[in-house]
């Protein structure tokens, strides 16, 4: 099972996926730090930090729905936190 805890930056998305961490025993997988690796070593994919996520959250939505696959696959329990991704993008 996967949970997206998604929202404005600072808006307390670390915190509440730290408490239901602690509750369920799920692991926290912080997408900013996937982002800035993958803009750090492959920036042509386009995937890292922008200040336009009306733009960006679409292609967000299409690698988180894939990494979903892939962790769900594994059996993997998990939350993820990220704010770049918008709720329309990913339904």
């Amino acid at each position: 099972m996967v949970v997206i805890i998604a929202g404005a930056s600072r808006s307390g998305k670390s915190t509440v996926a730290k408490r239901l961490s602690s509750l369920t025993d799920f692991s926290i997988i912080p997408f900013d730090s996937i982002l800035t690796t993958l803009d750090n070593l492959y920036p042509e994919t386009g995937m890292g930090h922008f200040d336009n996520n009306i733009e960006f959250s679409p292609k967000l939505a299409e690698f988180t729905a894939e990494f979903i696959k892939h962790i769900t696959y594994g059996e993997i329990n998990g939350i993820i936190d990220v704010y770049q991704l918008f709720p329309v993008d990913y339904v």
